[in-house]
């Protein structure tokens, strides 16, 4: 099926050590140190929004887009 799109979202990449983690909003927020600079008084935790789950979908529109874009030039999706 050519002119199918597909999206896979994955925390750490399709192969290498990490492969297989989950990755969390808040274990993303930490291990990037996101928590760190929040600005809230206090211990570190979690900004109010899930900014990585946000950011991740928003990123996976894009590249559909682009498919959808190359798929109504071309005649098929992004390799």
């Amino acid at each position: 099926y050519p002119k199918l799109i597909t999206c896979d979202i994955s925390g750490y990449g399709d192969d290498g050590r990490l492969f297989g983690l989950k990755a969390y909003d808040l274990l993303v927020q930490a291990e990037s140190g996101l928590v760190s600079i929040s600005g809230a008084p206090g211990d570190w935790g979690r900004i109010g929004v899930s900014v990585c789950d946000i950011t991740a979908g928003m990123n996976a529109l894009i590249g559909i887009q682009q498919a959808l874009i190359q798929r109504e030039r071309k005649g098929m999706g992004l390799p």
